[in-house]
């Protein structure tokens, strides 16, 4: 299932897609990100399969990624991005923020690395450096 968070898409503005399986944490990074004006949340893809297809169809300028993804690694995702569009921002959002992954999506073109059990308050800051 994909949900659509904001349905007008503005080329004036930061386009934003987050891939993540939790509904949960799609709506606070919605809360946070939202509060920018700059900002419009494209949607939310909850596997590997679903972010490949968006990431085919919308012009997301930055990602919000997870590792976990119930298909697959969001590591896929990771690659297909930087293969087929590198000036996406990927900010890889995880509960496995450990040094090992940290090191693993780097190597492989990830922005950010955020820990989604402390990092929440560093997002705004972030967009709005991003926007700048």
């Amino acid at each position: 299932m994909i949900i659509t968070l904001v349905n007008s898409i503005n080329e004036q503005h930061m386009n934003v897609l987050i891939i993540d399986d939790s509904i949960a944490i799609a709506r606070k990074l919605n809360e946070l990100i939202s509060e920018n004006k700059a900002v419009h949340i494209l949607g939310q893809a909850q596997s590997v399969r679903q972010a490949i297809d968006m990431l085919g169809r919308l012009n997301p300028d930055v990602v919000f990624l997870d590792i976990s993804l119930p298909d697959g690694s969001g590591m896929e995702v990771l690659i297909h991005i930087k293969k087929v569009k590198p000036e996406i921002k990927v900010i890889v959002f995880s509960n496995s923020a450990n040094s090992f992954y940290q090191k693993k999506f780097t190597e492989q073109g990830s922005d950010y690395f955020l820990d989604k059990s402390k990092d929440f308050t560093k997002i705004p800051g972030i967009i709005s450096s991003l926007v700048a």
